[in-house]
């Protein structure tokens, strides 16, 4: 499988979820490119903000 980028232009919020529920939270999001790599075993993320910043779940602990 070629690496391929898609432009997400329209999304604005990235949630990753697992079984633990929400670990990461980005808003505020001007375009978001998808990456497949690796002969498709590795998906990248590349954010664009515009003014926001990471928020950590609220429902997990801090340490």
């Amino acid at each position: 499988m070629p690496d391929t980028i898609e432009l997400m232009d329209k999304v604005t919020r990235i949630e990753v979820i697992s079984e633990k529920g929400r670990e990461y939270v980005r808003h505020n999001c001007n375009s978001v490119e998808i990456a497949m790599q690796d002969d498709g075993r590795t998906l990248k993320l590349f954010l664009n903000r515009a003014s926001a910043q990471d928020r950590p779940d609220p429902s997990e602990p801090t340490s």
